[in-house]
């Protein structure tokens, strides 16, 4: 084994590790009604985390948009760090510009690595 998949094989145990403290967290919370909400949350944060443990080890890239999008700090109805998202609601059926200035970062962000990673191969 490689020293990088070493690596990438204890960022995917700590994620286990992560997502099976907060499922117990989420089971112990759920039993009052005062913690409820923060065992739903943390329910849904360990889903997550395993999830993404899972397609880490299969090989999955995560790629966000990165800050310096000027977009990111203008938008006010969808686009996160986390990828393009769009907020649909009867009175916003139409993406913004700022919308699709994420999504167009993103897909070059993503059109670039893939570039780099075939180029590496």
């Amino acid at each position: 084994m490689t020293a990088e998949l070493a690596g990438n094989q204890i960022i995917v145990e700590i994620l286990y590790l992560v997502a099976s403290v907060l499922f117990i967290l989420s089971l112990k919370w759920m039993s009052s009604p005062t913690t409820a909400r923060h065992g739903i949350w943390a329910g849904e944060a360990g889903m997550v985390l395993a999830i993404c443990g899972t397609l880490l080890h299969h090989g999955m890239l995560i790629v966000g948009v990165p800050y310096t999008e000027p977009a990111l700090f203008d938008t006010r109805t969808g686009g996160s760090p986390y990828g393009a998202t769009h907020l649909a609601t009867a009175w916003n059926t139409a993406l913004s510009k700022d919308e699709i200035a994420v999504a167009h970062a993103l897909g070059a962000r993503v059109a670039r690595i893939a570039m780099r990673l075939r180029e590496a191969s």
